[in-house]
């Protein structure tokens, strides 16, 4: 992740690259507005919250509204980046809270994970090709 200085903060995100524009205000925003620019859903933000690892900066309106200002929106792209690298929410809640801590452990522990699940899928889509050629041969 980079920041240029004119567009924010840039990176990987979700199946693509997404760039968010700077917002240099300091105005709050409402959950769909934040869902909004970051193409999350309501769901994903209330669970956030109820794990305790995004709360909204404040409540707002006669409805208590969650609303969130730029600080909080900023933890929520750094969540949004280490979940696309495949950390558990426990581990990004964790370097998040404590950045002095143990990240280089979790992202070695978390490489290894990776590089598990990479061999398992390999495994299953070696299988399924041998599947696949039997089939077209008609020996299953």
């Amino acid at each position: 992740m980079e920041n240029d200085g004119k567009r924010g903060l840039t990176g990987p995100l979700g199946n693509g690259i997404t760039v968010f524009e700077k917002d240099n205000s300091n105005s709050m925003k409402s959950v769909q507005q934040v869902c909004r620019q970051y193409g999350i859903t309501k769901k994903t933000l209330f669970y956030y919250d109820k794990k305790g690892i995004l709360k909204p900066s404040c409540r707002a309106g006669k409805q208590s509204h969650k609303m969130y200002d730029r600080k909080t929106i900023e933890r929520l792209e750094m969540i949004m980046y280490y979940k696309n690298a495949g950390l558990l929410l426990s581990e990004i809640r964790e370097i998040l809270d404590d950045p002095d801590g143990r990240i280089e452990e979790i992202m070695e522990t978390d490489i290894k994970r990776l590089t598990k699940q990479k061999k398992e899928i390999e495994k299953k889509l070696k299988s399924a090709r041998i599947l696949a050629n039997a089939m077209k041969e008609k020996k299953l």
